[in-house]
């Protein structure tokens, strides 16, 4: 089983760091977006380019692993979009919000790990 696991990780490394960081892109993609509601046209532009470099990224992350295993963590953004939210829009972080981080980071890694 430890065996397994490291292997996994070998053999998607590159892949996970990078579908981590379009994770993070998505949702900084998504912050821009938030402070364009007030009509400030440059942050909607700047959210569609972090966006198309998201997506950009994703691709590429797919060359260096499974599929399986690397889009388990695109679902990072939630954690990222909660950590902006709380951090630039002073928004508060509950119990609920720890509890369901814990949630998708053990989610996520057990699938990534889960690579045969």
């Amino acid at each position: 089983m430890k065996t397994k696991i490291i292997n996994s990780i070998k053999n998607n490394y590159k892949g996970i760091i990078l579908i981590l960081f379009a994770a993070f892109l998505s949702s900084l993609a998504q912050l821009l977006w938030k402070f364009s509601a007030n009509g400030n046209y440059l942050y909607i532009f700047l959210g569609f380019v972090v966006y198309g470099l998201t997506t950009i990224i994703t691709i590429v992350a797919y060359k260096f692993g499974n599929l399986s295993v690397l889009h388990p963590f695109f679902s990072f953004s939630f954690i990222f979009a909660l950590l902006f939210s709380h951090f630039f829009l002073n928004e508060m972080i509950n119990i609920y919000g720890i509890l369901g981080i814990i949630f998708i980071m053990t989610g996520s890694i057990l699938l990534g790990i889960g690579d045969s």
